[in-house]
């Protein structure tokens, strides 16, 4: 009871320094008092008839992370508002942050039971590298913790951007340009997270929030950083070392091999055919048909599917679906030099498109407009041009049978003798005149 009044007076103290809201003031005094009814009726101590155990209250932070409700408030800390959604990885829920007063992205991760110390020690260690990774196009991880019965979460920015995912089913196909740039800033956080040597290993739509910026998609990656732990946990308690969407795994991934950054990439390719075409380039009727899609069959030509596809486009998506890691994108930013030639190719296209001129009906009629007198100056005109063509083909064949060979004999015998043949002949030609102008 004593504890109770000195958390009430401490919350007392915050909201008369003006510290916290009234509205934050409240909702901390009545869970704190709620808290310590339920923490009094759990120890009362009732005569029973039988021997038969009765359940035992728990409060919120004690039930199970998927029986989260609203209203709850876990450690002192986050008012849980609403569930936005669930996944095999956790539950994500809208909060309150009460020191605050922010609205947040709350997830629970799932755990079959406590972290083995080893894990939680992994864990721990990837979530503080991810909080340290910002870029505009990742959402920023903000908190770590653990609720009173050991489940770990994680608190992140709250975006207000639909799902990958959910504009690939409403929209089905996404033009080519569009998906690019969204492919292209989904690669731009892998770029700088590849450096920093974090590999995400489940990237996916469901994984990339896409808001509306200045009239502009704008993509948000989520959970960098943190997928290896989760997965890590997760295979030993099911004894599967295939954890995730196996839709969107690589080769290596699905074989259980070790993966690196190119991986990444390989998901990055998946995600660009599936924008492009509207469907997913490997599936299967079950998790091992769909696993084994990956490692050995040729997804489907994207031009059958979208015949509308460049052939740049078509060339990149698919050396990114290579099998052999080596044969791929060796980078993120290699990814996205390809990316931007097909973005300028393109762009040049319809450039050139927009260039060529409409026949309009006005410039159709305006033939039938030319009067009689215009096409005879026309006619005149081209006459004119003709005439002086010919012209200058005569002195051009004067200059190729008599000025050339002079030229070139002066080179052989010297000009002074070239000068000397020249006026002798010239005067054997006027001899030859005269002698006929004479006799005739």
């Amino acid at each position: 009871m004593n504890e109770l009044k000195a958390k009430l007076q401490e919350l007392k103290d915050l909201y008369e320094n003006k510290l916290i809201t009234k509205d934050v003031y409240d909702k901390m005094c009545s869970h704190l008092v709620n808290e310590q009814q339920v923490h009094s009726a759990s120890t009362m101590t009732m005569p029973q008839e039988t021997t038969e155990k009765k359940p035992v209250v728990r409060n919120a932070a004690h039930r199970p992370y998927d029986k989260l409700r609203v209203g709850d408030v876990i450690n002192d800390k986050y008012h849980i508002e609403c569930l936005l959604g669930k996944g095999g990885v956790g539950s994500v829920y809208r909060a309150q942050h009460l020191l605050l007063g922010k609205d947040i992205a709350f997830k629970v991760l799932n755990s079959h039971g406590r972290r083995n110390p080893e894990t939680q020690k992994r864990f721990i260690s990837e979530v503080k590298m991810a909080m340290e990774f910002i870029h505009e196009h990742a959402l920023q991880i903000r908190d770590y913790g653990e609720t009173k019965e050991g489940l770990q979460y994680f608190t992140m920015d709250l975006s207000d951007g639909i799902s990958l995912e959910k504009l690939i089913v409403q929209q089905g196909v996404l033009e080519e340009k569009r998906a690019l740039n969204i492919a292209r800033q989904v690669l731009s956080a892998l770029k700088i997270a590849h450096e920093k040597s974090i590999i995400h290993r489940d990237l996916k739509p469901a994984n990339i929030l896409i808001e509306k910026r200045l009239g502009r998609d704008h993509a948000l990656v989520l959970d960098f950083g943190i997928a290896k732990s989760i997965s890590c946990e997760d295979a030993e308690m099911t004894g599967d070392r295939i954890i995730g969407t196996p839709k969107y795994m690589s080769p290596e991934q699905a074989g259980g091999e070790s993966v690196d950054h190119r991986s990444d990439l390989f998901s990055v390719g998946i995600i660009l055919y599936e924008m492009i075409t509207g469907a997913c380039p490997f599936n299967g009727k079950s998790v091992r048909d769909i696993v084994m899609a990956i490692m050995t069959q040729k997804p489907q030509a994207m031009t059958k599917l979208n015949p509308k596809i460049s052939r740049g486009v078509n060339s990149l998506v698919n050396k990114s679906l290579r099998k052999d890691r080596r044969e791929r994108f060796s980078c993120a930013a290699d990814f996205i030099k390809a990316i931007d030639n097909a973005l300028q190719k393109i762009d040049s296209r319809v450039v050139q498109n927009n260039k060529k001129p409409a026949k309009t009906e006005s410039s159709k009629k305006s033939y039938s407009n030319i009067s009689a007198k215009d096409l005879s100056l026309q006619s005149q005109i081209k006459a004119e041009i003709h005439k002086q063509d010919q012209q200058s083909k005569v002195w051009y064949r004067f200059f190729l049978r008599v000025v050339r060979p002079q030229v070139l004999l002066g080179k052989e015998i010297g000009f002074h003798a070239l000068l000397f043949l020249d006026a002798f002949i010239v005067a054997i030609f006027v001899g030859i005149i005269y002698l006929l102008f004479f006799f005739l």
